[in-house]
């Protein structure tokens, strides 16, 4: 059987090698941190009895996803139709040129995503209203 020397790697090698492999990492992790984002959450809860929504207005820019996911357990809806306000309360909100929208009820662990494409803001309540506080706001950015 032949034995294999295995040659030893200089101290300025090793470095070399370390810093390259660390700069991947570093340069990676900068130009991710750098990309805008697009995909955002929204999450229905319950804290000390009181359903709402978390984060209540949330800022995102042109195109972006947003995704309701019902955390609480009590069915619950992502609503933003002024029709489907019960004695027109004047709770909805819509900039001029988006279209109303609704989730339908989102039971217990159940997802919705949007696509915001018209800036502007969008104020949005939950079917049924169980709580005063299930009341959001999305700001959609121009650019």
């Amino acid at each position: 059987m032949e034995e294999q020397k295995q040659t030893p790697i200089s101290r300025r090698g090793f470095l070399k090698l370390l810093t390259a492999t660390l700069g991947m990492g570093v340069g990676t992790s900068l130009l991710t941190s750098c990309a805008p984002k697009s995909e955002f959450q929204v999450d229905i809860v319950v804290e000390q009895s009181q359903i709402h929504y978390e984060p209540d207005t949330l800022t995102v820019p042109r195109g972006a996803t947003v995704t309701w996911l019902n955390k609480s357990y009590y069915s619950q809806s992502a609503t933003c139709d002024p029709k489907k306000e019960a004695g027109n309360q004047g709770i909805a909100s819509l900039p001029t040129g988006a279209q109303a929208w609704d989730s339908g009820l989102l039971y217990p662990g159940q997802r919705f995503t949007k696509t915001f494409d018209t800036p502007g803001t969008y104020v949005y309540f939950s079917l049924p209203r169980l709580s005063p506080n299930t009341v959001g706001t999305i700001i959609v950015l121009q650019g």
